[in-house]
Order: structure tokens, then sequence, then C-alpha cells
């Protein structure tokens, strides 16, 4: 879960890069360092350096309970005073300086050695800190910004609009389809086998027999007990198709 302040680690890191903008450009910031030979060849070339150098920033870090940090970390937990520069914040050790760059190493093997740029050091530092503390984010100062960034949620009211459902049709009633009466094939064939020509016999015969053999499709069979033959009719033994015929026993006249 994230911090909702800054931790003091974080605010350090940012005051630094702050110092070196403001070193690079004084005037943009409002700040009018000393003009003496000090600070135009030493201090303001080389502190960029030594604020940015990421073995003299490990320093500072590691000095957990007297170093800058650790006032930081009172202020914002403790309630003390903003913190400051000292004397003793700019006594680089010289495993630090071993290996930080050669402007970096440069200037903290000469703060080391002399006492009095030591105090100077740190005065020019708390020059810069008062003009950008400000900037940093302090509880107070985060919290008008978490304030001001915040908008309140506006409620918006959604008026329903009444659902109108379609009519529902009725239901539209199907009429049951009628049963047309079946008409007795043979009757038809009789009738027409009477009013054709002898000669006409022949055709009117073969549909008489797709038409008996049509209906006995649909009707379907029966199985006769004592012959074991399959006929319409159910009968005791197969029929001759005569039997079926309306005009059996009529015979065409030459």
């Amino acid at each position: 879960m994230n911090s909702p302040h800054p931790l003091p680690e974080e605010i350090f890191r940012r005051l630094l890069d702050e110092s070196s903008a403001v070193l690079g450009a004084p005037h943009d910031a409002g700040v009018t360092f000393p003009d003496d030979d000090l600070h135009r060849e030493i201090f303001l070339p080389l502190l960029p350096a030594l604020l940015g150098d990421e073995a003299i920033r490990s320093h500072w870090h590691a000095q957990a309970a007297t170093g800058f940090v650790a006032r930081i970390t009172r202020h914002l937990q403790d309630g003390d005073a903003a913190p400051r520069w000292q004397a003793g914040d700019f006594e680089i050790h010289v495993t630090a300086s071993y290996i930080a760059g050669p402007d970096a190493k440069a200037l903290a093997d000469t703060l080391l050695s002399e006492d009095s740029l030591r105090d100077m050091a740190a005065a020019l530092m708390n020059q810069i800190l008062d003009a950008v503390w400000s900037k940093l984010a302090t509880p107070a100062a985060e919290a008008e910004a978490g304030t001001a960034e915040i908008a309140p949620i506006a409620v918006v009211e959604i008026e329903e609009e009444a659902v109108v459902m379609p009519a529902v049709e009725a239901a539209v009633e199907i009429a049951p389809v009628p049963k047309l009466p079946v008409a007795e094939p043979q009757l038809e064939i009789a009738a027409a086998w009477k009013s054709a020509p002898h000669f006409a016999w022949l055709p009117l015969h073969a549909a008489m027999l797709a038409q008996r053999l049509k209906w006995k499709a649909i009707r379907g069979s029966r199985e006769n007990p004592i012959s074991g033959s399959r006929t319409s009719h159910g009968g005791l033994g197969a029929r001759d198709w005569r039997a079926g015929y309306p005009l059996a026993g009529w015979t065409a006249q030459p």
C-alpha cells in the first residue's frame, strides 16, 4: 500500500535535483549568490556535480541517524522545524569520494580538508533551500494539492422513462384443416369403365392396378396367419385380382 505522503528519501532526492537546477540558473529562481572567487571558481561549477553524483548521494542516505534525511523524517513525523544543511553534511568520507566522478571527487576532497569551506557550502545550500523548499511535497502542501486536485463527483439523476410495452396482437386462430372425403377409387374407375369404349379397357385396367397399389401402401398390410402371404384384405388366402374388380366376369366385346 502506498504511503499517503512522500517518503523522506523521495523528498531528499527532489531537493538535490531542485538545488542543482537553481545552481545552473539562479536568476530564474530569484536567487543571487555571493560574487567572489570561491563561489565563481569552486562552488558554482563543481557543486552540481557533487549533488548529482550517485556515490555522494549514497553516502548521504547512509547517514540514517544524523544526516539530512533524518532531519526530514523528524520534520514529517515529529513536527520538528524544517531541515537545514549543516557543515558536517559536507564532510564526505574518502570511501565515497574515491568512487565519485572527477568533479564531485575534487570538491569532496577539498571540503574534507577545509572546515571553512564546509561552512560556506552549508550556507550556500541553505540559501537554495529557502527558494525550493516550498516546492517539495510536505504533508501540508500535499494535503492542499490533494484537496485542489480531487473534484467532487457530480451526481447525475437519470430520469426513468416509462417503458411502453407493444400491444400483444390477438392470437390468430388457425382453422383446422378439413378432412376431405376419400372417394373410393374403385367406384370412379368402374364408372369410367362403363362409359369408356371397349378398346380403352387396357389403360383403365392399368390405372386401377396402380390405384390399388397406392392405397395398399397407405393403409398398410396385415399378415395372413394361414398362408403367410401379405394381402390388403387379410383373407384366408391369396385372392384373385378380379375379386376386387368391379366388373369381374365382363369381357371386352370383339
